[in-house]
């Protein structure tokens, strides 16, 4: 039996809400959650805001528990924990990332599939990008472009569309 087959989420002091998400997922042990990627635990609307899914890495990590990491249970540094706080809860792209790092997109991906398995558009980073486009779009006058890539969406971050 693995060290956290014996761990509930309930002995990780989380939030009632994130307590209540979890539950509702039926993910009751943390082995629970090594079924669960993060990026697909993202892409359920329960999760989708990525505030509770970082609050839970955040206690994992407390704890010396990985259940994200792939290949031999890497355990993520607070770099890659604000890493994943920035792509999961503030929706950063990539390259947003890699500049406050000083690290190539590039490592920024690995790292962030490496340590919590989070590939792909993470819901907040869809949602940053469309509030982009709609503000411009509102500026101009011209109808919101589809599909901005990853790497093309400028560094910075205007005051109306940081996170509440």
């Amino acid at each position: 039996m693995a060290v956290s087959d014996a761990i509930r989420v309930t002995d990780l002091d989380l939030s009632p809400a994130t307590l209540a998400t979890l539950e509702s997922l039926a993910i009751s042990r943390v082995d629970d959650l090594a079924r669960h990627p993060a990026a697909q635990l993202l892409e359920d609307a329960r999760l989708s805001d990525g505030v509770q899914l970082h609050e839970l890495v955040c206690k994992l990590h407390r704890h010396g528990l990985a259940p994200f990491a792939r290949s031999g249970g890497h355990r993520a540094s607070e770099r890659e924990l604000d890493m994943f706080r920035l792509r999961a809860v503030e929706g950063l792209t990539y390259d947003e990332i890699a500049k406050r790092f000083d690290l190539s997109r590039e490592r920024v991906r690995q790292l962030l599939g490496l340590h919590f398995g989070l590939d792909g558009v993470p819901p907040a980073v869809k949602d940053r990008l469309r509030r982009r486009r709609a503000l411009r779009a509102g500026r101009t006058g011209q109808p919101a472009s589809r599909g901005t890539p990853d790497s093309e969406v400028p560094i910075g971050h205007p005051p109306d569309l940081r996170p509440a």
